[in-house]
Order: structure tokens, then C-alpha cells, then sequence
């Protein structure tokens, strides 16, 4: 556990708690292909419906052939664009202001972007840990506590517009040695169950 870690942890324990665990996601650029068509294909269909309106258009001739070739590919650069610097420059600034702690009773995720926003999971309200490893021994953890919903649902975008996902527990993004932060997050369960 390194200094800078703990010391913003220091304030959010209980008086009975200890920390055991504290890190911090890679705030470098991370591109995995699956995420990234997944988001991409998520925003590239209100541009797809804006295009299809567009061709109605160009069939009564309000476009000449180079504007509507240039409409084309904005319709597809533009979301294409969107998400690169998503996952260029917006997400690394966010894991870089964003750490993570495993005490004994609880795991706590704290994130200093732009405002301070704190969450945290019991652990023994876990029912189902994830692990997404990555071969450079990073990782993600899913944890789910039973509450979230495992259906798709609709998210209102706008007025008409709905984007369907998965409604998930809270994760540990991109930690370092994530196999061994997922055995001792077991590891600490196992504990609470057999002492309570």
C-alpha cells in the first residue's frame, strides 16, 4: 500500500475498521476491443437514424453528391471520434483521480474527479465476484451485491432515444495483481462467514 493511497482512506474508516488493501486503477490508455464496440456501436445509432433521414432527403435531390458522401463519413467519424477521446484522455484523468480500499468489514471506492464521490460495498453483502483478467496481470473485479438489476434496461437519453445496458455492481478497475486482490477479497469473506 502506497502512502498517497492510504492517506485518502485515512478519514473514511469506521473506528472499528482496519485497511488492509488500498490501490489504484492504471490511468494510462487501455483500449479493449469488446468495450470499445460496444460503446461504439451504442452511440453510432442515433447518427445511423440521422443518416437514414438524410438519404430520404437526398432521394428529393436536397444534396449534391459530394455533400452527401461527406455526410456519410461524418456520420460515422463523428461517434468514432467521440469515443477515442473518451478512452484517450477522458477515462485515463478519471482512474488517475480514482482509488480503491479493502478493509475488513468493507470495500470502498473513492473518486477526486471534479467533485468527490464516495461508495462503498459490505462484504458480506457480496453474492458474486467477477474477475476480467488482462495478460499484463491487471484486472477488473465485478462485484454484485444481489441489488443490481441483470436484465437490460432502457436508459432515457432524450425525448426518444433510449441506450440499453446492463445495470451493474460497482468494479475495481484495472488493478494492478488483480487475481491476487480477488483471492484475498475471497479470502476476507470467508472470514466474516465463518466468524458470523
Amino acid at each position: 500500500m502506497d502512502e498517497e493511497t492510504v492517506n485518502q482512506f485515512i478519514d473514511k474508516l469506521e473506528p472499528n475498521e482496519k485497511l488492509q488493501w488500498s490501490g489504484k486503477p492504471y490511468s494510462g490508455i487501455h483500449f479493449e476491443i469488446k468495450n470499445f464496440e460496444n460503446k461504439l456501436s451504442n452511440n453510432i445509432v442515433p447518427f445511423v437514424i440521422l443518416l437514414g433521414l438524410l438519404a430520404i432527403f437526398k432521394a428529393f435531390n436536397f444534396f449534391t453528391d459530394l455533400g452527401f458522401v461527406i455526410l456519410i463519413i461524418c456520420t460515422f467519424a463523428f461517434p468514432l471520434a467521440t469515443e477515442l477521446i473518451n478512452e484517450i484522455f477522458i477515462q485515463p484523468l478519471i482512474r488517475k483521480y480514482t482509488f480503491y480500499a479493502i478493509s475488513n468489514q468493507r470495500i470502498i471506492f473513492l473518486s477526486r474527479f471534479i467533485t468527490s464521490n464516495n461508495k462503498s460495498i459490505n462484504l458480506n453483502s457480496i453474492k458474486q465476484i467477477r474477475l476480467h483478467l488482462y495478460k499484463n496481470g491487471k484486472g477488473t473485479i465485478q462485484l454484485d451485491s444481489g441489488n443490481e438489476h441483470h436484465w437490460t434496461e432502457k436508459i432515457r437519453i432524450s425525448k426518444n432515444y433510449y441506450l440499453l445496458q446492463k445495470n451493474r455492481g460497482p468494479k475495481l478497475e484495472l488493478v494492478d495483481d488483480a487475481s491476487r486482490v480477488y483471492d484475498f477479497i475471497k479470502e476476507l469473506q470467508w472470514k466474516m462467514n465463518k466468524e458470523g
